[in-house]
Order: C-alpha cells, then structure tokens, then sequence
C-alpha cells in the first residue's frame, strides 16, 4: 500500500500511485500516524471505517491549527469521498489567505501541493505553473528547502519535454545541495533524486554515469532496508540493461520489480515495465512471449482509460502482428485504440511543450485503416462465403442488441418496482394456532416470547451485526437453537438464513433509496453495513432478492434523485 511520501517516486518516473503528499511520516506526531496508519489501512477495504480516520486528522488538524496535516487530512478525504474539488478548493482557499500575508512557509508549500495533485493527474501545464510559483515564493522568504524540492520537479517535467542536458543540469544542482546540507533532504525522496539523475544521463545513452548513479540509488536503499525503493532499482536497472542489449539480464530485472510497482498501483511504471520486457522478447526473437506483455499493456489501458505513451510501441506491435496473420479486424482495432491514444497524447503534450505534431505517421494510419476497410468491402463483395458469414454476423448481432435492449427494459421496469419500496418491508406476524403448536411441539408461551424478541431484533436492526449465527440469536432470546428454528420457519415461511438475508436486502434497499451519503459507499462497504461479510454474497442475495445488481441499482437511483 502506498504510504504519504510516495510523491517522490511519482515524480521518479511520472508514476500514478494513490497518495501525492510529500512529508515523511516523521513530519506527524504519533497521533497523526495512528490516524494516517488506519486510514491507509481501510482505503482499499472499508471506505465508511476509512472515512472516519480522514474526519478525525483532519479535524485533529483544524483544532490544533497545524496547517500541514489539514492538507493532508483534506486529501485524505478528497480520496475516500472521490470529490477533487474538496483538496483543491482548500489549497485555492489558502494560497489566497497566504498571498496577503506571506511567509517563510505558505503560499509556497501550498503551491507545492497543487503542483504535486496536477502532475499525478498528468496537467502538466498547470503543474509546471504551480512549481514555478512555488519557486519564486520560496526565493522571495528565503526557503531553500522548498525551494529546491520545486526545481527537482520542474527538472522532471524538464525530462518528459525532452530537455535531457537542462533536465539533468537541474537534478545536479538539487544533489549537491543535498550533500551540502543533508538536513533537508529525506530518504524517498534522497532515493528519486540519485534515479531520476541515473534516467537524465540515460536518455543521453550515457550508461556509465547512468548505472554510478543508480547503483547509489541501489545502495541507499539497501543501507535504509527499504524493499520498495530495491525494486525500483530493479527497474531502473532494467532500462539500462535493455539500453545496453542486455536483453536476457533487463528481463530478469523488470520482472523481479513487477511485484512491488503492481502493489503501489503504479500503472504508468507497471505500463513501461511490460513494454521494455516486451521489447526485450523481440529483440531475442520471441515473438509470441512479446505478443504476450504488449496485450497485458492493452489491458492496462482498459482499467484505468488513461493514455500513455507506451501504448503507442504496443499498438503498432499488436497491428504488425495482426498484419502478418491476415487478421484484418483485430488490425482495424488496433488501428482504431492508435489513433485514439495519439490523439490524447498529442492533446496533452501541447500544453506543456511546443512540439510538432507527426505530420507522416497519422496520415498513413488514416490510409492503411481506409485499406483495411475497403480491403473488407471488397472480400465481401467478391466472397460469397464472407457475404454468408457477414449477414450470419449481422443477425446475431441484431438478436443480441435486441436482447440487450429487452434486457435494459426489464431492468427498467425491475428498479422501477423497488423504487417505490421506500422503506422494509416488514415482516407480517403470524397468529399462533393450536395445530401448529401441536406440530412444532413446542410450549405456546415460548413460540410467543420468541416472536416478541424477534419482532424487537428487527425494529433495532441486530440483523446487521456480521458475526450472528443461529446459536447466537436462540441465546439472544433465550431458547434454543431447534427452538428458533422451527419457529422462524413455521411463522415467518423461511428457513433461518433466508429470514436473514431478506432483512439485510430490505434495509439495504431502504438505506439506499433514503440516504444519499451511502450511496457513495463502495459495494463493499454497504455489504458490511447491512450485514454481509462479503461484496460477493451480499451483490448475489441483493441480485436473488431484486433481480438487480446493486451497482445499476444505485446508478439508477442517483440519477432519478
């Protein structure tokens, strides 16, 4: 799990983890650890517990004026509410504050902070903005320490506008004032600045002062005993071994980082790494392993829909493949994702950098994609087996959009039903008649007394408690296990585990449909509300008892409120 100085590695390499705050743990006291801990530790698993740790610093924070950790509180809040606008709208707030008061600290910190959430979400321009602001704050109130930690970033957006020789220049300046005044520095980020010198004299394929420099990263990380910061290494290691032709060694390399990027959630690293081992494949002729690591960067690509320039080396692989096997559908495919991932990557450089746009390349992919199709058009035309194949095609598609839009209007009319249930259903009681306590051979005064317990159990919602069982309620009520039910069957028409699960769907449904706030919970966390102890057996009862999923249940939902 990523913790809160991980900005650093973001900025190694442009990565895309979850967190962008830049202290080090040490920067907290252990309060704000403890909170920071517990929320780093639900993030992923319970957003409600998850929530409330965020509240806590950052109303921790607000009490005790400590203007630092109410960023971090904000951005911990932002994450779990999966709002932008709740961080940027207090950093917008406090550089506004702070302008008029300047001082050794703020606007200049604040500047850093925006610049870091801008460059995780790839708008270079306005992080590069927020850097240079930050840069001339920090020379106006004599804040070296700030100001250096801006000038190792715009260095990185130096890198990815390809000004090597300027980028590098800047990264030395930012280590020898580190070796000079090491009281600044701290150990993530000490780490990214020796890689990200390592990577400026790769780029200008200087492999000597490449590999000095990140086999100080390599041992610095080894001396902290940090395993994060060895995998990097790996990787690092990697490009230079790929660089180099050492193509067996980089792929060794950039396996043994994988697991530690996959943990991180790096994607953009995880993208690069799959892209130089397959690059590597084919350099050793081995096609199909390649083939292999480039459909994993497509893939990658579907899960988090962001363009990366990696993509590009792949498609082109994927449609020189495709090309060789005649396969021309799943080349007009490759084509197609191509252009589209060109396009936003060009879009995307504009606003940082003054580059031409590829005059040749995207001319000759409209034409081969025209190629494709007309190549298409005419096999149909001249193939009367394609003609066959292509009018079978045509009606099964047309049978399956016919399904699918009966299917979207069944779906319609099921959460048009459960729409009006605006609160659960209660369970109707059921009289006691002698010829069913004849049958269940139990004492009328105990199958009364357990009706009036079961009646209070619903009302207080003690169904939502995940560790009840059977033994545990017929305690609760003071009877027995066979007791209980016998008596749940035989009144509420249900076996024990239904009776249950159809309470905790019909609270669920009535939370839901009531309040606004748990409908932003993830599936998970409602799961736990009502109940349930998975997201797979609380989505699957929900399913049974309503014919929805909950997600197109709440997606239907908060657009009819």
């Amino acid at each position: 799990m990523i913790n809160k100085s991980t900005i650093y590695l973001i900025l190694l390499l442009f990565y895309l983890p979850t967190n962008a705050q830049n202290k080090d743990s040490s920067s907290l006291d252990s309060s704000y650890n403890y909170y920071a801990d517990k929320y780093y530790e639900n993030k992923f698993t319970d957003s409600i517990k998850a929530k409330k740790y965020a509240t806590v610093y950052l109303e921790k924070a607000k009490k005790n004026n400590d203007t630092i950790n109410t960023i971090t509180g904000y951005y911990f809040l932002r994450e779990v509410l999966e709002d932008e606008m709740i961080y940027l709208n207090y950093l917008n707030k406090l550089i506004s504050e702070t302008k008029k008061n300047p001082n050794k600290m703020f606007p200049t910190y604040a500047y850093l902070e925006k610049g870091n959430y801008y460059i995780i979400h790839q708008i270079n321009d306005k992080s590069l903005e927020n850097y240079l602001s930050a840069i001339e704050s920090a020379n106006s109130y004599k804040n070296d320490s700030l100001k250096y930690i801006a000038l190792e970033r715009v260095a990185n957006l130096k890198t990815r506008n390809k000004q090597f020789d300027a980028a590098r220049k800047m990264f030395l300046k930012v280590y020898h004032f580190y070796d000079n005044y090491p009281k600044f520095r701290n150990n993530i980020g000490y780490f990214s600045l020796l890689s990200n010198i390592s990577s400026s004299y790769l780029k200008e394929k200087k492999f000597d002062s490449a590999s000095f420099f990140n086999n100080k990263a390599i041992n610095f990380s080894k001396l902290i005993e940090n395993e994060k910061l060895i995998s990097y290494s790996k990787y690092r290691q990697g490009e230079i071994n790929y660089s180099q032709q050492n193509y067996q060694t980089a792929i060794v390399n950039l396996k043994n980082s994988i697991k530690w990027t996959v943990l991180d959630e790096n994607y953009r690293t995880l993208s690069q790494t799959y892209n130089y081992i397959a690059k590597s494949y084919v350099k050793l002729n081995q096609k199909e392993k390649a083939f292999h690591y480039n459909l994993l960067i497509d893939s990658l690509h579907q899960k988090i829909n962001m363009a990366l320039p990696t993509q590009k080396s792949s498609y082109h692989f994927l449609i020189n493949y495709y090309k060789e096997k005649e396969d021309l559908k799943n080349q007009l495919v490759y084509i197609e994702k191509l252009l589209k991932v060109d396009s936003t990557l060009n879009t995307n450089e504009k606003k940082l950098a003054q580059t031409f746009k590829n005059e040749y390349e995207i001319p000759k992919l409209n034409a081969q994609k025209e190629k494709i199709i007309s190549e298409l058009k005419g096999n149909l035309n001249t193939s009367k087996k394609a003609t066959y194949a292509i009018f079978g095609l045509s009606i099964i598609i047309l049978f399956l959009l016919m399904y699918q839009n009966r299917k979207k209007k069944i779906l319609k009319e099921r959460f048009k039903q459960f729409i009006k249930a605006k609160s659960r259903m209660a369970i109707p009681k059921t009289d006691v008649k002698v010829k069913e306590i004849e049958a269940l051979n139990i004492s009328k005064d105990i199958i009364e007394s357990v009706l009036i317990g079961l009646d209070k159990f619903e009302k207080n919602n003690k169904f939502t408690d995940t560790k009840l069982s059977l033994k545990g309620l017929a305690s609760h009520l003071k009877t027995n296990s066979n007791y209980l039910s016998k008596i749940i069957n035989s009144n509420k028409n249900k076996s024990y585990s239904s009776y249950i699960r159809d309470l905790r769907i019909d609270y669920s449904i009535e939370l839901l449909n009531n309040n606004e706030r748990i409908r932003k919970y993830s599936i998970k966390a409602i799961a736990k509300e009502v109940g349930f102890n998975t997201t797979e057996s609380f989505a699957n009862a929900f399913h049974k008892k309503t014919g929805l999923k909950p997600s197109y249940y709440i997606k239907e939902l908060s657009q009819q409120k």
